[in-house]
């Protein structure tokens, strides 16, 4: 039997300066998490779609912080 649960996904996009080469670069990168009884919050309780959405938003916040590099620099 095969189980698919709901994906709360955002995308992010950043531009700025490349920290190897200077040049102008952006990123974009998905950030997701499942709704499913295994994802929990810290008291056991399964996250809701809102506690995803908040925990989403705060690591898109911390990529930001990261300055982008192209891919071919990394």
């Amino acid at each position: 039997m095969r189980v698919s649960f709901d994906v709360v996904k955002l995308t992010a996009s950043k531009t700025g300066n490349c920290s190897i080469c200077k040049k102008r670069c952006s990123r974009t990168t998905e950030f997701y998490q499942t709704i499913n009884p295994y994802n929990t919050k810290a008291d056991g309780t399964a996250k809701s779609r809102e506690d995803i959405y908040s925990e989403l938003i705060l690591a898109i916040k911390e990529w930001h912080k990261i300055t982008p590099n192209h891919a071919k620099c990394e």
